[in-house]
């Protein structure tokens, strides 16, 4: 995906379209082509301004780790504020960015890592939010959450999702806040983000419809994935 997207950017064109698959592929609509994620172009400006004219291994392999790096200094901070304890939140930052998980099948799938890696620093903006009610913070938060959609793996997405507002609802029930300043608050993340998101989330939404895998049962996904794995 990183050789098509490059290809096509080095050649002055924005790659919506790719025809090596199949009789032709609505690339930008995969979520996991991640055409609309900010580090990606970053990382295809820096190898232009280098000169290459072609997507090397290596500079997918520097992406990577700099997004453990991220989470851990996201973790860190987060963890900080949470507990008060430098140690503690060290200890917590090498055990979530250097555990088991992101360790194991994340660094095979680069959406899969890089849209984790803004889970701890959305959890940092939602409590910060939820204590002062800063809009600065509202919209940190709602910058972070569009940042981890783009980032392009819809399941971990959605985990994120779940632990994000569980997190919100225990945060602001834990600071005093009323029912209806949650739901109102929300609602106005919730529908920022997808204003923020629009060019990915529209076309991504119909790619997902017309997938072929919506139409499989459980237990044949469930065995393709483990055999993937």
């Amino acid at each position: 995906f990183r050789t098509v997207a490059f290809r096509q950017f080095a050649s002055g064109h924005f790659p919506l379209w790719a025809n090596c698959f199949f009789g032709g592929y609505p690339f930008h609509a995969d979520p996991q082509a991640q055409l609309f994620y900010p580090p990606v172009w970053i990382n295809f400006g820096a190898l232009r301004f280098l000169g290459f004219s072609e997507f090397p291994l290596m500079a997918l392999t520097a992406e990577t780790i700099s997004h453990y790096l991220a989470i851990s200094v996201f973790a860190y901070f987060f963890l900080r504020e949470e507990c008060s304890s430098h140690i503690g939140a060290l200890v917590g930052a090498l055990v979530l960015a250097y555990g088991g998980y992101l360790t194991g099948y994340p660094p095979l799938q680069t959406g899969n890592i890089e849209t984790t890696t803004w889970m701890p620093l959305l959890l940092l903006t939602l409590r910060r939010f939820t204590l002062t009610r800063s809009g600065r913070a509202a919209a940190a938060a709602v910058s972070v959450y569009g940042l981890a959609f783009v980032a392009g793996h819809p399941q971990t997405f959605l985990l994120v999702t779940y632990l994000g507002v569980g997190y919100f609802l225990f945060r602001a029930r834990s600071a005093g806040r009323g029912w209806l300043w949650i739901l109102k608050w929300l609602l106005v993340i919730f529908g920022l983000m997808a204003l923020v998101v629009g060019a990915q989330l529209l076309p991504q939404t119909q790619f997902l419809q017309l997938s072929t895998r919506t139409s499989l049962p459980f237990c044949l996904l469930y065995t393709s994935d483990a055999a993937d794995e």
